[in-house]
C-alpha cells in the first residue's frame, strides 16, 4: 500500500479511491469523515497507524521525554488517532508505553521560531550537534560579504 503519511498523501489516496473528488482537499475529506464516511474514517485511520508505526521506532531509538505531533493535517487528530495510539503504544518498548503525546495546531510562527533558533544556536554549536543545517548556516555566517557588512550582488 502506498504512504499515506503526510496531508497531500492522504488526499491523493482519497481521490485514487473515489473519497473524495479531483478537486477536493482535505477539509473535504475531513468533513466526510466527520459526517460518519466510513471509507473516508478508515483511510485516516490507516494513516495514522502508519505514522504511529514509524514515530514508534524513532521514540525507541532516541528515547525522547514527549512526542509533538504538529501540522496542517492536525485538524483532522481526531480521525487519525484511531489508528495512531495503538500502533505507537504496541510499537513501543514497554517502559516507553506512557510517553505523552501532544497534538499542536499548524501555526507558520512556529516553523520560523525553529528555523530563527537554529540560525541563532549554530555559532555557539562547537559539537556540532546541528548537524548538516548547521554547517550550511556557519558557512553562510562566515562568508567575507556577510562579515565585511558588504552587499551582495545575485
Amino acid at each position: 500500500m502506498e504512504s499515506l503519511i503526510g496531508e497531500g498523501a492522504l488526499v491523493s489516496a482519497a481521490r485514487t479511491r473515489g473519497i473524495i473528488g479531483e478537486a477536493a482537499g482535505m477539509s473535504t475529506l475531513r468533513g466526510r469523515a466527520d459526517a460518519g464516511d466510513t471509507a473516508a474514517q478508515e483511510l485516516f485511520s490507516h494513516a495514522g497507524h502508519l505514522l504511529g508505526r514509524a514515530l514508534a521506532g524513532v521514540a525507541n531509538a532516541i528515547d525522547p521525554e514527549i512526542l509533538i505531533i504538529l501540522g496542517e493535517g492536525v485538524e483532522a487528530w481526531n480521525h487519525w488517532s484511531y489508528g495512531f495510539e495503538p500502533a505507537l503504544r504496541s510499537g513501543l518498548m514497554p517502559r516507553k508505553r506512557g510517553i505523552p503525546v501532544a497534538v499542536e495546531t499548524w501555526q507558520d510562527d512556529r516553523w520560523a521560531q525553529g528555523a530563527a533558533s537554529l540560525v541563532l544556536a549554530t555559532p555557539f554549536d562547537a559539537a556540532g550537534r546541528t548537524g548538516e543545517q548547521g554547517r550550511l548556516v556557519r558557512e553562510r555566517l562566515t562568508e567575507p560579504s556577510l562579515r565585511d557588512g558588504a552587499q551582495e550582488s545575485r
